[in-house]
């Protein structure tokens, strides 16, 4: 019991100078094989062990046109826009001279949305355009670490498994009128898509 006592004390003295209150952070983050890009976030300082923290994550926008050549297929076009929000509190615990340890709760928000269109003739107006969206909130359960490299950058890996809602509506042509699948969704994902690493640097606001 005095050994627990002993390290959570020294934990948290330890903790009381991780950071200034004033620094900032800025990253930018990718999975671990770097093969999807998830964004910028940016940190700041409340206090000495505690940052508050924003990202935008997955953000991808596309937009193609077909124009066949064979006369009986139709001219389309189909527009793609996807990304996510993430905001919480971060804490923080200096393990090492350059290595800290940070852990947290975010808010966390994606969003999908697709829309297409076929300029064929036979089709009325109305439905020869087609929408899917769906919407996915949720929290994220943050930890990692980070290792100080020198002036002002350093590097970061983390953890981040996320407990969330999806709703998704996709419209589908039903003879002369459109419909809509509607799904809902509650899940847990712990698995390669909840892991980040990152390149980031630290600069430290003036104060008057």
């Amino acid at each position: 019991m005095v050994i627990v006592i002993s390290g959570l004390t020294i934990i948290r003295l330890t903790a009381q100078s991780v950071q200034p209150e004033n620094s900032r952070e800025i990253y930018f983050s990718m999975d671990p094989i770097g093969s999807k890009a998830y964004g910028m976030q940016y940190k700041t300082g409340l206090n000495e062990n505690t940052m508050l923290r924003f990202a935008f994550s997955s953000f991808n926008a596309a937009f193609s046109s077909t124009r066949p050549a064979l006369s009986y297929n139709y001219p389309s076009t189909q527009l793609d826009i996807g990304g996510g929000l993430e905001a919480g509190l971060e804490k923080r615990v200096l393990l090492t001279e350059k290595v800290s340890a940070f852990y947290g709760v975010d808010f966390v928000a994606q969003m999908a949305y697709t829309h297409q269109r076929s300029d064929n003739p036979t089709l009325p107006e109305d439905i020869r355009a087609l929408n899917d969206v769906t919407l996915s909130p949720g929290f994220g359960f943050k930890s990692g670490l980070l290792l100080h490299l020198k002036n002002g950058f350093f590097a970061a890996v983390e953890l981040s498994p996320r407990l969330f809602y999806q709703f998704s509506s996709d419209e589908q042509r039903a003879g002369n009128h459109v419909a809509a699948d509607r799904h809902h969704t509650f899940g847990f994902n712990a698995d390669v898509e909840a892991m980040k690493i990152s390149l980031a640097y630290r600069w430290h606001k003036s104060v008057p």
